[in-house]
């Protein structure tokens, strides 16, 4: 059989059950399961001849290589699962029916409340923050494995018991008590809870990188001690280099994950109280801002490079002189560009990450901080380099209907259409870098001079820093600057971007719109 496309996965799942019959020889239905988080995926599902449990394949995996494999090598596969784990007669369904005798096999697991209320309208279950705990009942094994060996407990099965739903919720968590990994509390901090805010997002990342795939992650929960954790943070801090405020962070969201299994009575203690006692802060290292003369460089190097000086310079130029974070930039659509009035209006992030999926995509989140949703001024300089902007989507016909999360005529985008990503601007200034490096060492040469030497890594937080630097250096008062960096306190602004060098920059006029020079 030929490879072939599919306009949907409904027509695929559809194709699969008819090739599948041919193959054999039994009947089977397409089906559209409901998934955790309100994801929704078609199943294949057997009908025996002899048995009322009809295993059910899950078609999701085969549709995203559809193209790549072909038909005949995805029935192949289907099968294959089919035969592995096809019911057995000999199946005791009287059991089943048996909650005595059957309530040993019950287990619990967590799902998102508001993704699911249609799913959970026949289901019993118990809210848990903004989760709700469900029953499944393992039919094979005793690990808390969601698969082809277990059934979701729904109204009809409870009916069947004549238990209450509280109690069958009570049950499946006694049976998981001290089983349970810390590994399993991921689905305390299931994404759901994460998408208001661009930091608590950041924590959801940092327990999937620093948490789940260690030891500490795999033990059961009912060994881990206090000394586990100190342990493991400190080789965070040590081997990983993470920041103490990082750790700060992730300290703080697995006590309070943990504190929730305290009081559901899965643990007595609570091992990750006060973590950070005993992991020493490391002194803070100075914030790296670029000297007077290595922004000349740079804006010097933009403005005469020509695919670099069109696509570049403007978000650089905007960078530096307004001191927003890279996803506030990113986020800007030309509404919230005001040019008469020479004011940017900052209220939202991009963000280009996993969200709801293993793969990365475009979504809005609100600001950093709720301060961060500001208005801030531009400079003359500034002004011009939007109107450079503008006039060059026209020029190149850059695509403006591209739309994420409702938004659309975005500022800074690539030639697709598609806004930047942080990796890959951060990938480009480096060639940028490069090139600008070896374009200053030949005029240094010539004018026989010392060359100015730009950072190998430029990032848009060195931009940042470097702006907030000219607030510093300009005696802009620290409550105004506050205001204009987006901070959520004075205390930050201060604590953090009060470090000035001697050989930053030289001062210039107080002015705010005036703190970097763009155009002679």
């Amino acid at each position: 059989m030929s490879e072939q496309r599919f306009s949907s996965k409904e027509q695929f799942a559809e194709e699969v059950r008819v090739e599948f019959e041919k193959r054999i020889g039994k009947s089977a239905i397409v089906q559209k399961i409901n998934k955790n988080n309100g994801i929704v995926w078609y199943g294949l599902t057997v009908l025996e001849d002899k048995i009322n449990i009809s295993p059910t394949i899950y078609l999701e995996p085969y549709y995203e290589v559809c193209e790549d494999v072909g038909m005949e090598f995805i029935i192949d596969k289907i099968e294959k699962v089919y035969e592995d784990n096809k019911p057995n007669e000999s199946m005791d369904l009287g059991k089943i029916l048996d909650y005595e005798s059957i309530k040993e096999n019950l287990r619990a697991k967590l799902i998102n409340y508001e993704l699911n209320k249609d799913f959970l309208k026949e289901v019993p279950h118990r809210r848990f923050l903004d989760l709700a705990i469900v029953a499944f009942l393992e039919l094979e094994s005793n690990e808390m494995i969601e698969g082809q060996a277990t059934i979701t407990v729904k109204d009809n099965l409870q009916q069947a018991w004549g238990v209450e739903a509280g109690d069958i919720i009570d049950a499946a968590l006694d049976n998981i008590k001290g089983d349970i990994t810390l590994d399993s509390m991921g689905d305390y901090i299931d994404l759901s809870m994460f998408e208001a805010n661009e930091s608590l997002l950041n924590l959801k990342n940092y327990y999937e990188w620093y948490v789940e795939p260690y030891a500490i992650g795999r033990m059961p929960m009912r060994e881990l001690k206090r000394t586990h954790f100190v342990a493991h943070f400190r080789e965070l801090a040590n081997k990983k280099k993470l920041a103490h405020g990082t750790l700060r962070s992730l300290a703080s969201m697995l006590y309070n994950c943990l504190q929730q299994v305290v009081y559901d009575g899965g643990l007595f203690v609570n091992p990750a109280s006060e973590i950070m006692k005993d992991v020493a802060a490391k002194p803070k290292e100075a914030r790296d801002a670029l000297t007077e003369e290595q922004e000349k460089l740079l804006l010097d190097f933009l403005k005469i490079e020509g695919t670099f000086q069109n696509v570049y310079l403007p978000m650089v130029g905007i960078l530096l002189g307004t001191g927003m974070r890279f996803g506030e930039c990113d986020a800007l659509t030309w509404d919230d560009v005001d040019l008469e009035k020479c004011i940017v209006h900052v209220s939202k992030t991009l963000n280009y990450r996993c969200k709801n999926t293993n793969k990365h995509e475009y979504f809005i989140t609100s600001p950093k901080t709720p301060n961060a949703v500001r208005d801030i001024p531009l400079s003359d300089d500034l002004v011009r380099l939007f109107k450079m902007q503008k006039q060059y989507q026209k020029d190149m016909r850059i695509r403006q209907d591209i739309k994420i999360d409702g938004y659309s005529q975005f500022v800074f985008t690539s030639k697709l259409g598609n806004p930047f990503t942080h990796e890959g601007f951060v990938a480009t200034m480096k060639r940028i870098v490069k090139h600008a490096n070896e374009w200053e060492k030949e005029r240094a040469e010539e004018e026989d001079r010392e060359p100015v030497e730009l950072p190998a890594k430029l990032t848009p937080h060195i931009f940042r820093h470097t702006f907030a630097t000219h607030l510093v250096l300009n005696e802009v008062p620290y409550e105004i600057a506050k205001v204009i960096m987006g901070h959520s306190s004075v205390k930050t602004t201060i604590d953090i971007y009060s470090h000035i060098r001697n050989d930053n920059a030289k001062r210039m006029r107080a002015d705010i719109g005036n703190v970097i020079k763009i155009f002679d």
